[in-house]
């Protein structure tokens, strides 16, 4: 089940991905987010809305990056079983603090190919910003968005070594 609540300045101030903002830029995050909550198994993608890419950070637990068989084979498969669909492949995940978004999701919406998802390993909170919003901050902190960056490239370098590299993969997409 996916809900919603918020968060406050000073929990977003604890966290290592926003260490070093200033309090006006911590509490227009606050304002233009929200937190939202994923219980184990949940798929990102059930609760895409349709209204442009949205991104998120991560706040507490594991996002597990799969790839999943066609879509109708999924959903037949899953009717009713907490068991993982027949050949969905494990593609890394996202650890606390990484920031991605889902605009990879909304992309596939409409096929029925393989499809990329991010699935809750186990209960899970994302702050989730508007691509607007989180543009216009990144382009109020300069500082913030190199470091975000960094970040995120290291991430999507880990995701995208070969296979068969034996350590699972960690990743991240930042947004243009």
């Amino acid at each position: 089940m996916v809900h919603t609540e918020h968060i406050t300045s000073d929990q977003l101030r604890g966290l290592d991905v926003f260490g070093g903002l200033p309090t006006t830029t911590l509490r227009r995050l606050v304002r233009v987010s929200k937190v939202r909550h994923l219980s184990p198994r949940d798929r990102l993608s059930s609760g895409l809305r349709g209204f442009g890419p949205h991104y998120y950070f991560l706040l507490r637990g594991v996002v597990a990056i799969t790839l999943d068989p066609d879509e109708r084979q999924r959903l037949t498969e899953t009717s009713g079983s907490k068991r993982p669909p027949k050949g969905q492949r494990f593609l890394g995940y996202f650890e606390p603090g990484a920031c991605f978004s889902d605009a990879f999701l909304e992309e596939q919406h409409q096929t029925s190919v393989a499809k990329l998802d991010c699935v809750a390993a186990n209960a899970v909170s994302l702050l989730e910003l508007e691509q607007a919003h989180l543009g216009e901050v990144l382009a109020s902190e300069p500082l913030w968005r190199n470091q975000l960056a960094e970040a995120v490239a290291s991430g999507a370098r880990t995701l995208l070594d070969p296979p068969g590299s034996g350590a699972p993969r960690r990743a991240g997409f930042l947004p243009a």
